[in-house]
C-alpha cells in the first residue's frame, strides 16, 4: 500500500478496518475448493507421442471434466440452498484427482514437516 497516493492509501486502510464505518459496505463472498476422486477420468489418457501437443491433452481433459460440471453444480446448489447459503455469494472450484486420499496424505505430510 505504500505505493498508493496518500488519499487512496487512507481510503484502503479505512475500508480494511474491521471496526470502522466502511465495513458495512463490504460484500461477503465465500470461496471453496472441492477435491474428489475420479479414477475413470485419469484412466482414459491419450497415448503419449511427440506429435501430440500438450494442449491436446488439456482439451481432452477439459472436455471430460465439463461433462460432470452440471451435475456437480446442481448437487452443490442443493446443499448450499438446504443450508441457507445463497449461490451468488460463493465461488467453488471442483478439482478431480486420481485418488484424493493420496492428496490428503501428501498434504498432511507437508504440513507436519
Amino acid at each position: 500500500m505504500s505505493a498508493l497516493p496518500e488519499q487512496d492509501r487512507d481510503a484502503a486502510l479505512e475500508y480494511l478496518d474491521v471496526y470502522g464505518p466502511k465495513k458495512s459496505q463490504r460484500i461477503e463472498r465465500s470461496i471453496g475448493i472441492i477435491c474428489y476422486t475420479d479414477q475413470v477420468l485419469y484412466a482414459e489418457k491419450l497415448p503419449k507421442n511427440d506429435k501430440t501437443p500438450p494442449s491436446t491433452h488439456e482439451s481432452v481433459l477439459a472436455d471430460r471434466l465439463s461433462k460432470d460440471y452440471a451435475s456437480h453444480r446442481e448437487l452443490l446448489s442443493k446443499v448450499l440452498s438446504k443450508n441457507g447459503i445463497d449461490n451468488s455469494v460463493c465461488k467453488v472450484f471442483f478439482v478431480a484427482f486420481p485418488d484424493v486420499n493420496v492428496l490428503r496424505e501428501t498434504f498432511y505430510k507437508v504440513m507436519n514437516g
